[in-house]
Order: structure tokens, then C-alpha cells, then sequence
């Protein structure tokens, strides 16, 4: 009784995940299980489905007769097997590193062998002998992730914004993946960002496992079947201090882990480590300064010349553009006159026109991250400038921070920094000299008159004349002194003859 059986195995063994780099080794054994010579004894193996992802690596051996040979994508060898006799054969394919996410290297062995035919019955052949086939098969396991974000990567955000994020880790292979970890390191973030506490996984429409942030960390951790996704969705709303050119940037990496060979524990199938996939959004920034020579606040005059420098900087982290500097001159220009001598300059290098239209002089542009547009002019105050004026002029600037590409209906608020501004007074006229107060003239001190002597009283001689002297304050005194000396005198005489009268009238 004629028999044939055929084995196949592989290392790693069938059903284990290959990689990019990864070696597979066949061993295919055809037996004479019969009582009878089988020849011709055929054994092929359709590579078709391996050689697409792997090559053949070193030449095919065979352990009897012939090594097989290699013709287009089939192994075949062929020989005869004695009863109880083996044939084993040996090939080795290497997988290509580009090898795609899903692909199953797969192939089938099948024999024929034939008994001997009845030697009284030529014209009535044995039929061969073709055992079941036998196959491997290695799947190429697979892991993407994808990261957006609204508004778009990219675009700027101001203090208030909400920024949406959308992390989605698809199965991409042909296996299951168990454990898979999704990582977003959000320090980058939450330093000028707070994180809403909405985060949420969902594999199909079913929410599935828990988002959880651990100090700045968020993850997620679960498994995904052939084909399966999870999404994460969670969202931050910038800090309204955030300083302008901060950059609110954030990376998820993932990690999952393909079923390892069940007969090789201890050779454990390395993870899948997609890369890495960011998103950023610049926070931007414009400032404007004036100066003046003289400086603002000095007072000029007919003839003085003022000079004017204005800075307009891009502070922040995105192109600006356009930017729009612009100084309403009205209040100079109606008592001086424009030098047209402006000039705008960026790094050194003349950048663009400066244009007085009226009494409004504009510069447009663009700037890059931390560049500066510098601009200088000069007016000369008239010669028929009126005293008190004040020439006062402001600047104010306007500048556009970029759209988000994905969302261009999404407006950008343009970039408004405080005006500013300089001033110069001409001094006021001179007040007329104060008139010269008049001297008092001095009032006259009369002088007293004397008080005549009592008629009973002897006649009392005259002063001696004096010289006459100016009338003052001694003069007054003297007089006075010597009118009591006379009452003195008079009261004196009288009261010495009232004496004498009461003596005689006593003798």
C-alpha cells in the first residue's frame, strides 16, 4: 500500500507577526509513508504571496537528491523516495524593509508522488498520490497614528482661544494589537494653556477606555482589532496673559504591541512605534514705538527742525502680513513743514515707500518672526508759527497674523498695539512790563498854638525866637513841652497870690 504524507513549519511559526528586516525560515518534509518506491516524488511551493513582501535569501537545500529550484515565484523539487525514506527541504526569505503595514506572507506546499503502476496493466495507470496541502502564514503588523487640530497646526491663537485636538490610532496590520498606548506630552501646552477636562476615546461609536491627564501627560490605553481605530478628542483654551511669541506645541506618540510567537515566549515580538505626530500654534505679537529729537515735550521755535523715528516690531512667532504704520500729521502740519525726507529701513536695508497723502504718512509691509521696521522723517516748523501752538502727532499701527489654511472663512483679528505719541509746544509771547508805582507824597504835622497866660498872671516872657528848622517828629515834641512848661507856670503864679490874699485877711 503506497502512502505519502507532507509537513511545513517556519520560524518564526505560523500565525507570528514579521517585520521590515525580519527572516523567516521554511522547512517543508515529504515522507515515504508507503510499502512501495514513489517516483517520481514532486514537492512545490507557491511563493507568490511572500515574494511580494520578502526575498529569497541564500540558496534552497534538500536533504536527498537535487536542491529545489526557484522558477519565477514556485519552488519545486523532485526526486524518489525509498519506502520509509525523507526528504526535507530548507529556504529562507528576508522581509523587505518597505514591506506595508497588513501585507500576509503567506504560502502553500503541495506533493505529488507516484507508486508504481501494474506492470499486466500498463494502459491502466496508478493515479499519484497528493496529500493535503500545508501552509504558513506571517502578517505584517501595523500601527498609525494621526494627529489634528482646530484651529489648523499652524495657525495663531490669541488669549481666550480654544484649541481642539484630534488623535486617532488606527490598526493598519493584520493582527491584533494589545496593549496600545497613545501619548500626548502637553508641557508645551498647559505652561500658557488650561486643559478643559473633555477628553473622550471612542473606537467606532462606543466610548472605550479612559483619557487621563497625569501632571502634563495625556494617555490612553487600550486594544484595537484588525482595522479598528480609536479617536481621542480633548481641547485647551489659551491663557489670556499668554506672551506673545509663545509657541503652544504638543506631541503624541504611540506604541502597540503585536501577538509574539507562542512557541518562542522568550523572544518577544518587538513594539510598533509609529512616528511621532505635532501640532503648534503661534501666539503673535506687533509693537510700536515713537521717539522725537527734540524730545516730546520740548518746546521749539520757527525755524527748528523735529525728527521723528518710528519701530515697528513683530514680537511674536508667525509672519505679519500686512503690517501698516501710520502717523496723522494734521496737528504738525499746520504749523510746519514736511522735509520729504522719510525713509523705511528693516535690518538696515530700505524696505518699501513711506507716503504722505495729506497730512497721513503710511508705510506698508511685511514682517518676519522678530523683525523691525524702522522709519525717519522730519518736518521744520514755519517761520510764522504762532506762539503757544502745539504740534502733536500719533502713531498707530495695524498688523495681520496668518489665516488658518484649513479654515480660511475663519477671521484673524488683525494686531492693534497702543498708539503712540509725541508733542511739541513753540513757548507763549512774553507778558507787557508791570507799571512803576507812585511814591506817597508826606502829610504836614501842624503845630500846636500856644496856650496864652491867665490875665491875673505877670506877663511871661517870650521865648527867643529860634531859627526855623524842617518840620519833623522832634519838632512836635518840643512844642508840646513847652506849652506844659507854660500851663505849669501860670498854674503856679496863681496859686502863690491866693497864698498871700488869705495871709492878709488873717493879720
Amino acid at each position: 500500500m503506497p502512502g505519502f504524507e507532507i509537513t511545513k513549519t517556519s520560524n518564526p511559526t505560523t500565525g507570528s507577526t514579521v517585520q521590515g528586516g525580519d527572516t523567516i525560515t521554511y522547512t517543508v518534509t515529504g515522507t515515504n509513508t508507503g510499502a512501495t518506491e514513489l517516483d517520481p516524488v514532486v514537492i512545490t511551493d507557491d511563493l507568490s504571496d511572500v515574494l511580494t513582501g520578502a526575498t529569497l535569501t541564500g540558496a534552497p537545500t534538500a536533504s536527498t537528491g537535487d536542491a529545489p529550484e526557484l522558477t519565477g515565484t514556485t519552488l519545486t523539487w523532485t526526486g524518489a523516495l525509498a519506502v520509509g525514506e525523507s526528504v526535507t527541504l530548507t529556504y529562507t526569505v528576508t522581509v523587505n524593509e518597505d514591506v506595508a503595514a497588513g501585507t500576509i506572507l503567506v504560502n502553500a506546499v503541495e506533493g505529488s508522488a507516484q507508486p508504481p503502476g501494474d506492470p499486466e496493466d500498463p494502459d491502466n495507470p496508478v493515479p499519484p498520490i497528493t496529500p493535503p496541502p500545508v501552509s504558513t502564514e506571517h502578517p505584517v503588523p501595523g500601527f498609525e497614528i494621526t494627529k489634528t487640530s482646530s484651529p489648523a497646526s499652524g495657525s495663531t491663537v490669541n488669549g481666550g482661544d480654544t484649541i481642539t485636538y484630534t488623535v486617532t490610532g488606527t490598526n493598519t496590520g493584520a493582527t491584533v494589537l494589545d496593549p496600545v498606548t497613545l501619548t500626548d506630552d502637553m508641557a508645551a501646552v498647559l505652561d500658557a494653556a488650561a486643559y478643559n477636562g473633555d477628553a473622550v476615546a471612542l473606537v467606532g461609536d462606543t466610548e472605550t477606555g479612559t483619557v487621563a491627564l497625569d501632571g502634563t501627560t495625556l494617555t490612553w490605553t487600550g486594544a484595537l482589532a484588525v482595522d479598528q481605530s480609536v479617536t481621542l478628542t480633548y481641547s485647551v483654551t489659551v491663557n489670556d496673559d499668554v506672551a506673545a511669541g509663545t509657541v503652544l506645541t504638543n506631541s503624541v506618540t504611540g506604541e502597540a504591541q503585536p501577538p509574539g510567537d507562542p512557541e518562542d515566549p522568550d523572544n518577544p515580538v518587538p513594539p510598533i512605534t509609529p512616528p511621532p505626530v505635532t501640532t503648534e500654534h503661534p501666539v503673535p505679537g506687533f509693537e510700536i514705538t515713537k521717539t522725537s529729537d527734540p524730545a516730546s515735550g520740548s518746546t521749539v521755535r520757527a525755524g527748528d527742525t523735529i525728527t521723528y523715528t518710528v519701530t515697528g516690531t513683530n514680537t511674536g512667532a508667525t509672519v505679519l502680513d500686512p503690517v501698516t504704520l501710520t502717523d496723522d500729521m494734521a496737528a504738525v502740519l499746520n504749523a510746519a513743514t514736511y522735509d520729504g525726507d522719510a525713509v523705511a529701513t528693516i535690518g538696515g536695508a530700505e524696505a518699501g515707500t513711506v507716503t504722505l497723502d495729506g497730512t497721513t504718512l503710511t508705510w506698508t509691509g511685511a514682517l518676519a518672526v522678530d523683525q523691525e521696521v524702522t522709519l525717519t522723517y522730519s518736518v521744520t516748523v514755519n517761520a510764522d508759527v504762532a506762539a503757544a501752538t502745539v504740534l502733536t502727532n500719533t502713531v498707530t499701527g495695524v498688523a495681520q497674523p496668518p489665516i488658518d489654511p484649513e479654515n480660511p472663512d475663519r477671521p484673524v483679528p488683525p494686531l492693534t498695539p497702543p498708539p503712540v505719541s509725541t508733542e511739541h509746544e513753540v513757548p507763549p509771547a512774553p507778558d507787557a512790563p508791570p507799571s512803576p508805582t507812585p511814591t506817597p507824597t508826606p502829610t504836614p504835622t501842624p503845630t500846636p498854638t500856644p496856650t496864652p497866660p491867665s490875665p491875673s498872671s505877670p506877663p511871661v516872657a517870650p521865648a527867643p525866637p529860634r531859627p526855623p528848622l524842617a518840620i519833623t517828629g522832634a519838632d512836635v515834641m518840643w512844642g508840646l513841652a513847652a506849652a506844659a512848661l507854660l500851663v505849669a507856670a501860670g498854674t503856679g503864679v496863681v496859686v502863690t497870690r491866693r497864698r498871700r490874699a488869705e495871709q492878709s485877711q488873717g493879720d
